[in-house]
């Protein structure tokens, strides 16, 4: 028997989790979050201690919507997935956990956490306090898109489409990038910090937002933010956007297409192109790279009711493409 998880009603779940309302300032952050999960592209926080990074982080269950959904708009039957069809899973794991759990084998299977957020959300926060095989775990399950799991007797292959969120400091006191609180580290401990994370594991996030810490102007700014609610209607909307253009494919987001598919839906007229040219110079970005911009220029094009490309949102993923000047 596999360990079953207890499932919690959406609208409960939508009531239990922070709000994007709740949070003043980061204003710059939301709009990389809302992109994230509106086109399912892997995010990554970083910042000094205290900046807000996690509350962020936490913020983006209150904006997903599940990966799977059947629609009469469609044109098409999703795998029918049960009950994950009618929620969005979240899971945010310490970064104590053993790989046996990230992964569930052991002497029974089970659901590890990786299965559990299938078609929703994975929380790794402070990734680079996680093992290092929970690190390889997690970036197999990225390339693969599912998880083998081993006991004593069998292997079962279980999928594994997920959003990953995390967050990272930048050095041991977490001090390192705040304009108060100097950093006390050492210069061989940072370089020994800052590798604990695989490069190959990084390539995986789409979108890198450095989280700076909120001013007191923002703090004691009286006005309301922009709710949650209002935010995922725009990502339920990208959605299902989404799912009609990629019709008859097994893909449900824009992060998940293929080179091919971005040929076909992400074509640039020559200023863009010149404007993408002159980007990948100076940051200096690979192959996958390229498509990761083009992937999410097109996520921020729906999020905006555009139909075509423009300068404007290919600078904008240009701008999350800073993997460099960090790690």
């Amino acid at each position: 028997m596999l360990q079953q998880q207890t499932l919690i009603p959406e609208e409960e779940r939508q009531k239990e989790s922070l709000k994007f309302e709740d949070i003043k300032g980061h204003e710059h952050e939301k709009r990389a979050a809302e992109v994230a999960a509106a086109g399912g592209h892997n995010i990554l926080l970083i910042g000094p201690a205290g900046s807000g990074k996690t509350t962020l982080a936490h913020a983006m269950q209150s904006i997903l919507t599940p990966l799977w959904i059947t629609e009469e708009t469609s044109g098409t039957t999703q795998p029918d997935f049960g009950e994950l069809c009618n929620r969005t899973p979240f899971r945010a794991p310490q970064n104590s956990i053993p790989c046996s759990q990230m992964i569930g084998e052991g002497k029974h299977i089970r659901q590890g956490e990786i299965f559990l957020a299938n078609g929703g959300g994975l929380l790794m926060d402070d990734l680079r306090n996680y093992k290092p095989r929970v690190l390889e775990s997690l970036r197999q399950s990225l390339t693969q898109r599912s998880i083998s799991v081993n006991s004593r007797d069998r292997t079962v292959v279980f999928p594994a489409c997920f959003l990953l969120i995390a967050t990272m400091q930048l050095c041991p006191c977490g001090n390192l990038g705040d304009s108060f609180r100097p950093c006390a580290c050492k210069p061989e401990a940072v370089h020994k910090y800052q590798r604990r994370v695989p490069r190959d594991l990084l390539q995986y996030f789409d979108l890198v937002v450095e989280v700076c810490p909120v001013p007191f102007s923002k703090l004691n700014d009286e006005r309301e933010c922009e709710s949650s609610e209002t935010v995922r209607a725009r990502v339920k909307a990208v959605r299902s956007l989404t799912r009609k253009r990629l019709r008859g494919k097994t893909i449900n987001c824009n992060a998940e297409m293929e080179p091919g598919d971005v040929r076909k839906f992400c074509a640039l007229d020559e200023t863009t192109k010149e404007l993408m040219k002159s980007g990948m110079q100076h940051l200096m970005l690979t192959a996958g790279a390229y498509f990761q911009v083009l992937k999410v220029a097109r996520t921020i094009a729906d999020l905006g009711g555009a139909e075509s490309l423009t300068a404007a949102h290919v600078a904008e993923a240009l701008q999350y493409q800073k993997k460099g000047e960090w790690l």
